[in-house]
């Protein structure tokens, strides 16, 4: 049988449209990692809908790029407690196929320091990646609905980033992130979901867009060192939201503002004076309840 003969200038441009496509795939955000493709590395279920649920690893590899499908199948789910106190992964990168991560599939991961998360991911169980404690960043899908818990207690965590038009940070989110120190709310969001950043007690700077209509109950409770925070012409509720906030002594109102929701700066021990804005027509039960240091207060004329 004869060689095939290829001429050298096809050789050459197979060679390099190989190492273009290699290059393109390490540009994707997050870190790049190799892909664990081997079926024999994971254990899974399969679902109704005739998709995967990965619900273990069984390989060695540190960094792990989780498969897009396992003989044929889709992978469309993380189970409950797949990698949960795996104390080996630093790095996994989830694939856009992928729209649930279920209860406690990374809790405990202590080595953790990158996860990426798809956009399509529509539900992080409870205590998704609570205790990761060495996780240092995280992307947040605009199409994320539910997240209970699911960074709580990772307190290496400093930067956040929103995907493009996300509307809604889910309740308790970021429960107990003790390094979080900053955070740029989108100007899409409208609602902040219940103890999202609940006792975040290294955060100092909180930004709030216009735009936004709802901080559920106790939202920005228990951040010690939030020392001032702008409060949107839009907002309607505010439950608790900033309790507790013993070193917040700045507080600006939005241009236009007309009511101050209940008990929105209930215990805020450190604020010593409020200036209300004429527009105000209405201050909320409770809204300075437990303000003991509060010696002025400006009210409208009107």
């Amino acid at each position: 049988m004869k060689a095939l003969k290829i001429p050298a200038l096809l050789l050459v441009l197979l060679v390099l449209m190989t190492c273009g496509a290699m290059a393109a795939e390490g540009e994707k955000g997050g870190p790049e990692v190799p892909l664990s493709v081997e079926p024999s590395d994971w254990d899974t279920t399969e679902l109704s809908d005739g998709t995967l649920s990965i619900t273990g690893y069984l390989g060695s590899d540190t960094a792990v790029s989780i498969p897009e499908a396992i003989y044929g199948k889709t992978v469309t789910e993380i189970g409950d407690y797949a990698f949960s106190h795996n104390d080996l992964l630093t790095q996994v990168v989830i694939p856009d196929t992928v729209t649930r991560i279920g209860g406690f599939a990374f809790n405990d991961c202590t080595a953790l320091t990158a996860a990426v998360l798809p956009e399509g991911l529509i539900t992080l169980g409870n205590n998704a990646f609570q205790g990761c404690e060495a996780l240092a960043s995280v992307y947040i899908p605009s199409t994320l609905e539910t997240g209970y818990y699911a960074f709580a207690d990772c307190c290496s965590l400093t930067s956040v980033t929103f995907g493009a038009g996300i509307t809604r940070i889910p309740d308790s989110l970021f429960y107990g992130c003790t390094g979080l120190t900053a955070i740029a709310i989108p100007d899409t969001v409208t609602e902040i979901g219940s103890h999202a950043f609940y006792i975040c007690t290294a955060l100092t700077a909180a930004a709030l867009p216009e735009g936004l209509i709802s901080m559920e109950s106790f939202a920005f409770q228990g951040c010690e060192a939030l020392a001032s925070v702008y409060i949107p012409s839009t907002l309607e509720e505010g439950f608790y939201a900033f309790a507790d906030c013993c070193s917040l002594t700045g507080v600006t109102f939005g241009a236009g503002i007309t009511r101050i929701p209940d008990f929105l700066f209930y215990g805020c021990t450190g604020l010593t004076q409020v200036v209300i804005p004429d527009t105000v027509m209405e201050i909320g039960e409770w809204a300075f309840y437990g303000c003991t240091s509060l010696a002025s207060l400006q009210l409208s004329e009107y």
